[in-house]
């Protein structure tokens, strides 16, 4: 069987836990940045969610000893590399302008095929679900600016 096939086969729960790890260790690490007063509360969030998603990771990794599904180390970081790649270009999206919508739903659908999902609608109801989850949630729930096309930025500002 090719390496390519064993990241499609790699457990779900073993990438969810690296990547809350890494989301909450760099959230914890921002929070340490904020002022006297309000760093405590985002810190003690954010470490959290890093030990819980090493929780989460260490446990699928046990699980997995014997699995052959869990693939080696260098097919995990292949996955992890593809990952971060995907994370940059969308990074990239957003601060070149090309808005929140698009450059997020692509990357959400690209990280989720990394993971081994190939079924079509789930890709599609998942991109979107995220997409426009996140979007409600901080664009519109607590009035947070997210990126907007550029061309549809200048035709708002007339």
């Amino acid at each position: 069987m090719s390496e390519n096939s064993n990241i499609q086969r790699l457990k779900p729960d073993a990438w969810l836990g690296g990547f809350l790890t890494v989301v909450g260790l760099w959230a914890a690490r921002e929070a340490t940045s904020f002022d006297e007063f309000s760093w405590v509360y985002p810190f003690a969030l954010s470490a959290a969610l890093a030990v819980l998603g090493a929780a989460i990771g260490l446990r699928a990794f046990k699980a997995g000893r014997n699995d052959k599904s869990m693939g080696d180390a260098r097919v995990f970081l292949q996955g992890a590399v593809a990952m971060t790649l995907v994370l940059a270009l969308w990074v990239t999206a957003l601060d070149q302008g090309l808005g929140y919508v698009g450059p997020t739903f692509v990357a959400v659908v690209a990280l989720l095929w990394i993971t081994g999902i190939r079924d079509r609608r789930r890709l599609l109801v998942n991109g979107l679900g995220v997409t426009v989850g996140v979007f409600v949630l901080f664009g519109i729930i607590f009035a947070t600016p997210l990126p907007v096309l550029e061309p549809l930025q200048i035709l708002i500002r007339q």
